[in-house]
């Protein structure tokens, strides 16, 4: 797993004068500045940074399958994930994130949340899963419904979407 991080941490990218990672990014915080941390095809830990709106980016749906999922810690609401080929900025609010799923697979993830009939082409879903702490976000592909070897599911550790705690999509 590689990690990436906006504090000290070993094998990370840190948020610093002399980042890397100064892609533009959205940022949806009260004049903080804006950092962006890029997923890799491998499974990722990328930490956000309190003292920085961060942009999570995704270039391709396959940086992050149900298979190898990244995983964010320290995610924010002023934070936001960049999913390429999503079909327009989004917003997840608490009302429409999906209720809870049985499990962590395919099946419950394609029969109990992100369906065909709601889970369009390029749009994005949300859901918790029981017994893990945080919410899951799909980002689909250019096919309704979902396709574990397609779409993209990202964990976002510990963080609860409400209708005051949105997930930002761009």
């Amino acid at each position: 797993m590689r990690n990436l991080s906006g504090a000290a941490v070993s094998d990370s990218v840190r948020h610093t004068a002399h980042d890397h990672t100064t892609d533009a990014a959205v940022d949806f915080s009260l004049g903080l500045p804006p950092r962006t941390l890029a997923a890799t095809a491998k499974r990722d830990a990328l930490t956000g940074d309190a003292a920085f709106s961060t942009t999570f980016r995704f270039k391709s749906n396959q940086h992050s399958l149900l298979s190898k999922y990244d995983t964010i810690t320290n995610f924010a609401s002023s934070d936001a994930i960049d999913a390429r080929g999503v079909r327009s900025t989004q917003m997840i609010l608490g009302s429409d994130a999906c209720v809870e799923i049985s499990g962590l697979n395919a099946k419950a993830i394609a029969a109990e949340c992100c369906t065909k009939a709601v889970f369009r082409a390029n749009d994005v879903c949300a859901f918790t899963v029981a017994g893990m702490n945080g919410t899951f976000v799909v980002l689909n592909d250019s096919r309704a419904g979902f396709q574990a070897k397609q779409d993209a599911v990202v964990f976002l550790a510990g963080y609860s979407v409400t209708d005051t705690q949105a997930i930002h999509i761009v």
